[in-house]
């Protein structure tokens, strides 16, 4: 039996419409659990995605949803990155990103250290987290404990901290200034259920989530996504079985999930019925598939995707990129500058200048202290 054959706007319809851009979920906490995640190197930036995916999502939204009612918990997980993930998932992430061995134990063990020392400042940490309760721990208190000729456990790109929160220790909590503090699990969310499922497990709910949220997709994909190799993701999805369809795209052999199909061959609106998508920094829907053409002319990706790791916030018009941008708080003002890859269309302009009033607002900035230019092509 011949493969399924979907258009391409049956495609980019699909994955819009399940990354919550066209419908919005209902809650910031829906959003992250179906995205598998909302990357939060940058926190403002997982704002921004959020904002574009809840309706009337502010900034004081995000810190309440963190800090006081921790329904949102920051974690390392994909591609040893920082995201925000639904609190009560939390053991599934800890399960499905645990096989993972940091580049800080390797670099520890590198230099001379074993893993039986590495676990053993694992161990102490832990326990100084238990005995500080909520204070926490920045990487201040790491440095009273015998971290000697171990500068790689202090690093403030995680160190000993991410191995922390890869064991299901510890997690991102309260600020101190530029600092971040990190609190134990157990401080942080007592009534946790904490009962991690087996990582085989894990694997299937996280391949089931990604084929539902950003498929049609191919094998590579998933594994892109995760940070995993081809083989590693290869058993998930043979052990979905009958809930995997094959189907074409273009001439590509993608996968979806059978209870999918209504929805994805419906046919989509025509492109010009679509709407414009301001899309911050490092958006989830920017970082879900290796082969970015299908929302990203090739010409451009060096325009989006950056040196060093860096996503700008991206103009999608008719469902493809025609620009990026950026912003800047300027005490009560809000500046945006757009950089068109060529002449927008004068249509697009207006549709920029509401997206932009929705994020201005994220941020408590009144419509009026908006402020667009346009970059020269």
């Amino acid at each position: 039996m011949r493969d399924l054959t979907i258009t391409a706007d049956q495609l980019t319809w699909f994955r819009l419409k399940r990354s919550g851009l066209i419908k919005p979920f209902s809650t910031a906490v829906e959003a992250a659990s179906a995205l598998g995640g909302v990357q939060a190197q940058i926190l403002s930036a997982a704002g921004i995605a959020l904002v574009n995916r809840v309706e009337g999502f502010t900034k004081s939204h995000l810190e309440n949803l963190l800090l006081s009612d921790r329904a949102l918990v920051k974690l390392w997980g994909q591609r040893f990155t920082l995201h925000l993930y639904s609190s009560i998932e939390w053991p599934v992430i800890q399960a499905a990103y645990a096989r993972n061995r940091s580049w800080w134990r390797r670099s520890f063990c590198k230099n001379g250290g074993s893993e039986e020392d590495f676990e053993e400042r694992v161990k102490m940490s832990a326990d100084m987290l238990r005995e500080r309760g909520l204070r926490g721990m920045c990487r201040a208190d790491l440095r009273q404990l015998p971290m000697e000729n171990s500068p790689e456990l202090l690093s403030s790109w995680g160190g000993l901290f991410a191995e922390l929160v890869q064991q299901g220790l510890a997690c991102h909590g309260h600020r101190n200034g530029s600092e971040s503090i990190f609190v134990h699990r157990e401080h942080w969310l007592p009534d946790l259920d904490w009962q991690p499922p087996r990582q085989e497990q894990a694997d299937l709910l996280l391949a089931r989530r990604y084929l539902g949220s950003y498929g049609p997709a191919p094998a590579i994909d998933l594994a892109y996504w995760r940070g995993l190799s081809l083989s590693a993701v290869r058993d998930s999805l043979v052990s979905l079985g009958n809930e995997v369809v094959k189907l074409r795209c273009d001439g590509k052999a993608l996968l979806c999930l059978r209870s999918d199909l209504d929805e994805l061959l419906a046919p989509p609106p025509p492109r010009r019925h679509w709407p414009l998508l301001m899309l911050g920094r490092f958006d989830p829907v920017l970082l879900g598939h290796k082969d970015k053409t299908w929302i990203c002319p090739r010409l451009y990706y060096n325009r989006v995707w950056r040196p060093a790791g860096h996503i700008e916030g991206t103009i999608i018009h008719l469902g493809k990129t025609i620009a990026t941008w950026r912003y800047k708080l300027n005490g009560p003002g809000f500046e945006i500058t757009v950089y068109p890859f060529k002449r927008l269309p004068g249509v697009v302009l207006p549709k920029i200048r509401t997206k932009a009033k929705n994020i201005a607002r994220h941020f408590g900035i009144p419509p009026q202290k908006l402020k667009i230019s346009l970059a020269e092509e």
